[in-house]
C-alpha cells in the first residue's frame, strides 16, 4: 500500500489509513513549518513522534481567548513522546528540526466515526506556513 501524499504549506503529509473509527498520516514538516491555529470539533487529534521535535501549543478555551493568542499548554515532543488533544480545543504544531517525522492520528469520540473534514480554522491564521529564523 503506498500512502497518498499531500504537499502542505508546511511540508508533506502522507495520507496512510482511513476508516471510520480512525485515520492515520504522517507528517514530515520543514524546521519552522507550522499548521494554523485549529480545532476538531469531533475528533481526538494525537501525535506521536518519531525523529526530531515537534511543539504542539494548546489555547485557552473560547473563541476570544484563543483570538488573542494565550497559550495555555504548550508540549515539546520529542522521539517516542506522544500528545493527544480533546475535540473543541485550539491547537497548532511547529517542527523545531530539520529532520521531524511524526505520525499523527484521528481518533472517533464514543461511537461518532470519524469525520475528514472537521476541521475550524482561526479566522486571524493562515492555513500554515514556515516561520522565519
Amino acid at each position: 500500500m503506498r500512502p497518498r501524499i499531500i504537499r502542505k504549506p508546511w511540508g508533506t503529509c502522507e495520507k496512510w489509513k482511513s476508516h471510520s473509527f480512525l485515520q492515520v498520516d504522517v507528517i514530515k514538516p520543514v524546521k519552522g513549518g507550522h499548521s494554523s491555529v485549529h480545532l476538531h470539533e469531533k475528533k481526538i487529534n494525537v501525535f506521536y513522534v518519531h525523529s526530531g521535535c515537534l511543539e504542539v501549543r494548546l489555547y485557552a478555551d473560547g473563541t476570544t481567548q484563543m483570538r488573542h493568542g494565550r497559550v495555555t499548554k504548550v508540549f515539546n515532543l520529542t522521539p517516542g513522546m506522544v500528545a493527544h488533544v480533546i475535540p473543541n480545543i485550539w491547537h497548532d504544531f511547529l517542527a523545531l528540526s530539520d529532520d521531524t517525522i511524526v505520525t499523527e492520528m484521528y481518533l472517533r469520540r464514543g461511537g461518532i466515526p470519524v469525520d475528514f473534514d472537521d476541521i475550524v480554522r482561526s479566522d486571524n491564521t493562515p492555513v500554515g506556513g514556515v516561520k522565519e529564523g
